[in-house]
């Protein structure tokens, strides 16, 4: 609901692909047997205008 974002990282999508590059850029910098976590959070819990788990599973 707060990424208001219009390009690539905007909405709950854009929110995944940055994590997923900060992730990728993370592994190639530290190497492969460097574990990483992210974590996102699938339903935000808004009725209106936020993510849900179901959006979160596309």
């Amino acid at each position: 609901m707060s990424n208001q974002r219009t390009d690539e990282y905007g909405g709950l999508k854009g929110g995944i692909k940055f994590c997923c590059e900060i992730v990728q850029a993370v592994k190639e910098a530290c190497g492969k047997e460097f574990g990483v976590v992210c974590r996102i959070n699938g339903d935000d819990y808004v009725k209106e205008g936020g993510n849900s788990i179901v959006e979160a599973q596309l």
